[in-house]
């Protein structure tokens, strides 16, 4: 398997896995699914807001280099889980398309990435694009874990299962 193709098979797992936890947080109250957790980032909002906007960051890394042009990832943008679920889907949609742009060259090829701070360092695309993914499974067990907890629990979420 090519490493264009591993990363579209991650993108699958992610869409799916992310997926099954937008359908259990949809069971939720409002007042649940804002409600403080215990969890990193607050609420199932706002983590879910959070995992949300690190896809898109890291996207954009990997993509161009730079994270300009930032859409707000705020409560107010994303009120309820149907407002997130259409943004990952659009998320999902652009990740696509860039991972079937790319070749095997570009995604070991070392680009100028500008970080937070303006700081320009070299960063390997693959390197980004297992960041993104990693980062994206630390968030959905939180999820999973808060959801559990108010008898939700979305189930397995191996990759194993998925495959």
């Amino acid at each position: 398997m090519t490493e264009k193709a591993l990363f579209l098979k991650l993108l699958d797992y992610n869409e799916q896995a992310t997926g099954r936890i937008l359908d259990e947080a949809a069971k939720l109250t409002s007042e649940q699914f804002r409600a403080p957790t215990g969890q990193s980032h607050g609420s199932l909002q706002m983590l879910l807001i959070h995992a949300l906007r690190t896809e898109w960051v890291w996207r954009r890394l990997s993509s161009v280099g730079h994270r300009s042009e930032m859409p707000p990832f705020t409560e107010e943008r994303y009120p309820d889980v149907g407002a997130l679920r259409e943004a990952w889907t659009d998320e999902n949609a652009q990740m696509r398309a860039y991972l079937e742009s790319l070749n095997e060259e570009q995604l070991d090829a070392a680009r100028p990435v500008t970080d937070r701070h303006g700081s320009v360092m070299p960063m390997i695309p693959w390197q980004m694009l297992v960041q993104r993914f990693m980062h994206s499974m630390q968030h959905r067990t939180e999820a999973a874990a808060i959801l559990a907890g108010y008898g939700y629990s979305p189930g397995d979420l191996d990759f194993i299962f998925f495959i």
